[in-house]
């Protein structure tokens, strides 16, 4: 009886921990809130640095790495060959995944627009001002924007600074968008109910970062959002489902940002 008292204490004790940390997480939250409401009241001017994909980054610092050591280009027989249905799979993907990015990038900062109190400079003078100084949104982050496995990078706060001066605003959106990824169904174990089944669904994930002008973080946001995967029935909506995710994805960002932000006029 001992034992299974003991056996019971231990497995609840790591939720009674979290209970705490997160109620001391809220009532030493109140001060930070304030000062970032009165931060973010001083911000007039902004600009939405395009989204870009940190598989893509991580992929080119691979390549650089590979270079750097002298290592040879892989041979014809190291590189799987796919079948013609895999090429038509693969050419269906990289196109759907193309149109996602063109989406997100013209969406997050026509919803920053709309949902925030600031004036938000255009995506041309943006780019233009990156091509002045010679960069591309990835140069602003850390390990050249770069995604490790479910982690994402960080703003560089001097690259930061440069952009905003170059641009003459008060701060800068930044996101980094992680693959678009679909399930088709599985069955998993779960510890306290057994085994479950979890629907199809496709899935968006981001980290969004709000810059102020002097390199500073003032806010971030790594949201994720499942959205239920459409029947095929002889169609494929896979990317209608990962669109309607990636919309709600931005929503939410931007429900979270504007308890900080002055209520737009």
């Amino acid at each position: 009886m001992k034992r299974m008292t003991s056996l019971v204490v231990a497995a609840l004790l790591p939720l009674v921990c979290l209970s705490l940390t997160m109620q001391a997480a809220r009532a030493s939250s109140d001060v930070p809130k304030e000062k970032k409401r009165s931060v973010l009241a001083t911000v007039h001017r902004i600009a939405v640095v395009p989204l870009f994909y940190g598989a893509d980054a991580a992929k080119l610092a691979g390549e650089k790495v590979a270079a750097d050591k002298n290592k040879s280009a892989p041979s014809e027989k190291s590189v799987p060959k796919l079948s013609p249905e895999q090429v038509v799979r693969r050419k269906s993907f990289l196109r759907q995944r193309q149109e996602l990015l063109s989406h997100a990038n013209t969406r997050l900062p026509e919803r920053a627009g709309a949902r925030l109190p600031y004036a938000v400079l255009s995506r041309e003078e943006t780019m233009a001002a990156l091509a002045e100084l010679k960069q591309k949104p990835e140069d602003l982050f850390k390990e050249g924007g770069a995604t490790r496995g479910t982690k994402f990078p960080f703003p560089l706060a001097d690259q930061v600074r440069k952009l905003a001066a170059q641009l003459k605003v008060d701060a800068l959106i930044l996101g980094v968008l992680d693959e678009p990824r679909y399930d088709n169904g599985h069955y998993y174990f779960d510890p306290f109910y057994g085994v479950n089944y979890e629907t199809g669904h496709v899935k968006s994930r981001a980290g969004f970062y709000f810059m102020l002008a002097d390199g500073t973080e003032i806010l971030h946001a790594y949201m994720e959002v499942k959205n239920p995967l459409t029947p095929p029935e002889g169609r494929d909506y896979r990317l209608a489902d990962w669109t309607d995710a990636q919309e709600l994805m931005i929503e939410n960002m931007m429900d979270e940002w504007t308890q900080f932000t002055p209520s737009k006029r």
